[in-house]
């Protein structure tokens, strides 16, 4: 559940900096730790949450579904 729980968090702060880069930082972790949590949700949930250039990252539409959630959530357990 833990595991979840970060993920989600991680989700709505990258959704929110659209940077992996920016993202790692507020979240303490490395980018490519980030990339693989994001990477792992998407996997569980099996769909694609993010669109990614070399630039920034943008949410898809299931992505954008997702959001208002993951910040209701987010907010319960602070």
């Amino acid at each position: 559940m833990k595991h979840e729980l970060s993920s989600m968090k991680a989700f709505v702060i990258l959704a929110e900096s659209s940077s992996f880069n920016n993202a790692a930082k507020l979240l303490n972790i490395t980018q490519p730790a980030l990339t693989r949590r994001i990477k792992k949700m998407e996997e569980d949930l099996h769909i694609q949450l993010f669109e990614r250039t070399t630039r920034k990252v943008t949410l898809t539409k299931a992505g954008k579904r997702l959001l208002p959630e993951a910040r209701g959530i987010n907010k319960e357990i602070r």
